[in-house]
């Protein structure tokens, strides 16, 4: 094997060995590969949004978005999301198990006001989403397994910063 050829095999084996992937959360499959799940504050009134986003590799951003457009539709550009690393895969599989149920048992929270807490999930390889919101300050029935699925987030949240 000549120098040019062996340079070649060597580049590759750097290129395909030095790639380190992270390995997905036994929970994913094919059909729940392109799911997110985003929770935080939409502060109407201020027009900002911040919050986290866990997309279906497992991986953890934070965002902050001052919408300019007066939509106030939660939409956040690809470019505002700030990658913090990737979170435990057994649990990210029970949160996500748990959201499931909590969507299933609740149905609806919307209690909007001007500052709203949300809590989203939404895999559209099965056409699923759903968008809980409610204030805060007001305890209320709709929400409080939202509320509980929010806190277990914004916990983990803290965890993986430090």
């Amino acid at each position: 094997m000549n120098f040019k050829n062996f340079s070649i095999v060597l580049l590759f084996g750097f290129v395909v060995f030095g790639c380190k992937t992270h390995p997905l959360p036994e929970c994913i499959t094919e059909k729940t590969m392109d799911l997110t799940i985003r929770w935080g504050e939409n502060d109407k009134k201020n027009k900002l949004l911040k919050g986290f986003m866990i997309n279906g590799t497992g991986q953890i951003f934070s965002f902050y978005y001052h919408d300019t457009t007066n939509k106030n539709d939660l939409i956040v550009p690809k470019d505002k999301y700030k990658e913090i690393g990737y979170i435990d895969s057994k649990w990210f599989c029970e949160i996500t198990n748990k959201i499931q149920k909590t969507i299933l048992m609740t149905q609806v929270s919307n209690e909007p006001g001007e500052l709203n807490e949300f809590l989203e999930f939404s895999n559209p390889s099965v056409h699923n989403f759903y968008r809980g919101q409610w204030v805060r300050k007001f305890k209320t029935a709709n929400s409080s397994l939202f509320r509980e699925v929010y806190d277990s987030l914004q916990v983990y949240k803290l965890k993986k910063k430090d």
